[in-house]
């Protein structure tokens, strides 16, 4: 007997559901184990919600013999965005660089951003949460160019100062 298709099924919280928001996710079928169960990978797919908690994907044990049903509840909250000018000393923008941006205080994200021609960094689809944001320089250790805390559905602006390069400092 063939096993019938699972189908993913999360749902924004109530306040957003009367929004009719709803938070979209993938399902992939990734491997199955020796007694014939699936394992299903499920990740969001919507830069728009995040998970509550600050988790990227989760992996649910899907029973092989076709009949039983799999359930994994998500909360999904609002995702945060961070919009910073990047400037020098001198004030100036510096455009093309690249960041990491760190979650911190327990906070498990980190991910790979450039900041565009204009010298502004744009980042969506962050959790809530603390995150330090480092200039993606091995030269310069990475330093910390600016902290920042993001809170559900808002979206973080400032400005972060670019280190100077050692050539620069001579």
């Amino acid at each position: 007997m063939r096993p019938r298709p699972y189908e993913a099924k999360h749902q924004a919280p109530p306040a957003a559901q009367a929004a009719d928001a709803r938070a979209r996710a993938k399902t992939t079928i990734r491997e199955s184990d020796l007694r014939g169960h699936l394992i299903n990978e499920i990740s969001l797919e919507d830069a728009d919600w995040v998970s509550a908690l600050g988790e990227w994907w989760w992996d649910v044990r899907v029973p092989g013999d076709g009949w039983e049903e799999a359930r994994h509840d998500v909360v999904v909250v609002p995702a945060g965005r961070l919009l910073c000018e990047v400037v020098d000393a001198a004030g100036e923008r510096v455009p093309l660089v690249d960041v990491r941006v760190v979650g911190a205080e327990g906070n498990p994200y980190f991910c790979w951003a450039k900041v565009d021609d204009e010298g502004v960094l744009r980042v969506t689809g962050l959790f809530p949460g603390a995150y330090q944001i480092e200039a993606n320089e091995a030269a310069l250790r990475y330093p910390v160019v600016g902290r920042v805390v993001v809170r559900a559905g808002r979206e973080v602006r400032g400005m972060l100062v670019w280190p100077r390069t050692a050539e620069e400092q001579e």
